[in-house]
């Protein structure tokens, strides 16, 4: 919870050691929330399950998580 709140006053920070691309986008975990993150537009942002989701999106190479 405290960290979630951290994230909406200074923002999510990317872990960019942990990119993997699902087909379509580059993907990641917030460092500090673990909130999926999808980089769109060359900018990075919360993945939204609602929209976001598609067929064609792999899951994760190593833990098999789609989101």
């Amino acid at each position: 919870m405290i960290k979630s709140l951290f994230c909406m006053v200074t923002g999510h920070r990317v872990n960019r050691n942990r990119v993997w691309h699902d087909g379509r986008n580059f993907r990641t975990k917030c460092t500090q929330c673990r909130e999926p993150m999808i980089r769109e537009l060359g900018e990075w942002r919360r993945f939204d399950l609602e929209s976001d989701a598609d067929e064609t999106r792999q899951p994760h190479p190593h833990t098999g998580e789609a989101a």
